[in-house]
């Protein structure tokens, strides 16, 4: 087995201390955790923001950041992050994530082929509450940093049965070439709505269009997601009109993508 290395790529919306808990457990929790960039875009970076560079900066000699006055919203932070990046491979996450025990010697064990274009390999999602595609794993040890129960979730993890190997799509992690290639997710979806399953159709249609089983979770990558933390913040005429852009590219919508032509969810 190959030892792997990650870019984390994590926009942050005054959610400073889930960077920090992310953080912790990327170190506690990593097989190597040497090996990966841990990077965060700050939208409308205050001092509570700088206060959290400080601290990492102070552990982690691989931490690097952007920052913003504005609220640049997900795509564009990513495109930020992504000049940053000096490994091989990269995963664009939320920041209101937990690595848990091992997730990156599972991922490395579940790629033959480190140089193989088109490598689309998700963590498997364990969510405070249900979201979409019945993807991921509901069970709540928290909804928010103050009612986590980390030790909870980490014995619970130990000793349960892991989860299906589906078709999935964000989060995933990627060779940094093709992230590059195809210029990661559109600018054009702000702040960020519908523009996971407008990049997962890209990557798609240039690598496994016909074949979206080669885009699957890995069942021992496990990672833990609080789930809207900052997007509850948005409303509905928001997501609706990513919505409407995403059918207006495409030709139909998320829901027909993602349920009859990529079959989201579908155990293999």
């Amino acid at each position: 087995m190959n030892e792997i290395s990650v870019a984390l790529l994590i926009p942050s919306w005054g959610t400073s201390d889930y960077v920090e808990l992310a953080h912790r457990s990327m170190l506690e929790n990593s097989m190597w955790p040497e090996n990966h960039q841990f990077l965060v875009h700050f939208n409308q970076a205050d001092g509570r923001d700088v206060t959290t560079v400080g601290k990492l900066r102070e552990i982690d000699p691989r931490f690097n950041c952007t920052m913003a006055p504005v609220n640049d919203g997900v795509s564009l932070a990513y495109k930020k992050l992504t000049h940053l990046v000096e490994v091989d491979f990269v995963l664009p996450m939320n920041s209101d994530m937990y690595f848990l025990p091992g997730w990156d010697k599972a991922l490395a064990e579940s790629i033959e082929d480190p140089d193989e274009p088109g490598i689309w390999r998700s963590p498997a999602l364990i969510e405070a509450k249900p979201t979409k595609g019945d993807v991921s794993v509901v069970k709540n040890f928290g909804s928010t940093i103050d009612g986590f129960r980390e030790q909870d979730l980490l014995d619970w993890v130990k000793n349960s049965i892991r989860t299906d190997k589906k078709i999935a799509m964000e989060p995933q992690v990627i060779r940094t070439i093709d992230w590059r290639e195809l210029g990661g997710w559109d600018i054009n979806f702000w702040p960020g709505f519908c523009g996971d399953p407008d990049w997962t159709h890209r990557f798609y249609n240039k690598f496994h269009k016909g074949h979206p089983e080669n885009m699957h979770n890995v069942p021992n990558c496990l990672i833990y997601h609080f789930v809207e933390i900052t997007t509850d913040r948005f409303g509905w005429d928001i997501r609706n009109k990513a919505h409407r852009q995403f059918e207006e590219k495409w030709g139909y919508s998320t829901r027909h993508f993602e349920g009859q032509i990529f079959n989201l969810g579908k155990i293999l």
